[in-house]
């Protein structure tokens, strides 16, 4: 048996799913320990995630005119969006016992673990809107002095949001699986 690290970056619609995978991995004695990570700003989009690790890695609001500021500032501490997190955290013992509740940045979180698994949600108001994964060309600078810096790579607007995401992810922790998780499309 080994260990199990999942960490949900969402929104609110993953609460359900965390509740859930905690107790599913849990009780299917395949594991000895697992630890389920919920980290979500209510409503956020992809968009607004990458905006976020732009504020986290020392960006400023001035390189993000596309994101809608006011999603931003309800949540920013200095700039940085702070999630709420929620952890699970046990030793396959039902009733498991919540180990962390805490504001929290996109950055620390993902520090905070070695994540196996880290999956990824759009928010509710794109979800099925293709159109809406792409990097808006009003943020691309922001996303490639920033976020492309920290994973030395460059993107354009044939890219997607995910892709800005998973290859960030991917530079603090190779070895982490990235799960899209979907949930419903308006």
């Amino acid at each position: 048996k080994k260990d199990l690290k999942i960490l949900i970056l969402g929104n609110s619609y993953g609460r359900d799913s965390y509740e859930y995978m905690y107790k599913i991995f849990q009780s299917s004695g395949k594991y000895n320990n697992v630890t389920v990570g919920d980290l979500y700003a209510g409503g956020q989009s992809l968009q607004g995630h990458v905006a976020s690790l732009i504020y986290a890695l020392g960006g400023t609001e001035g390189e993000t005119p596309a994101i809608d500021e006011s999603i931003l500032k309800t949540f920013s501490v200095n700039g940085a969006l702070q999630y709420q997190y929620y952890k699970h955290t046990g030793d396959n013992k039902i009733p498991y016992t919540y180990a962390t509740q805490k504001d929290i940045n996109f950055t620390d979180s993902l520090a905070e673990e070695n994540w196996d698994v880290v999956s990824i949600q759009e928010g509710p108001k794109f979800m099925g809107n293709n159109a809406q994964y792409k990097i808006d060309t009003n943020i691309l600078e922001a996303v490639n002095s920033v976020i492309g810096a920290a994973t030395n790579k460059t993107y354009t607007a044939d890219n997607t949001y995910i892709d800005v995401l998973t290859d960030y992810i991917k530079s603090k922790n190779s070895s982490a699986k990235i799960y899209w998780h979907e949930t419903f499309a308006n």
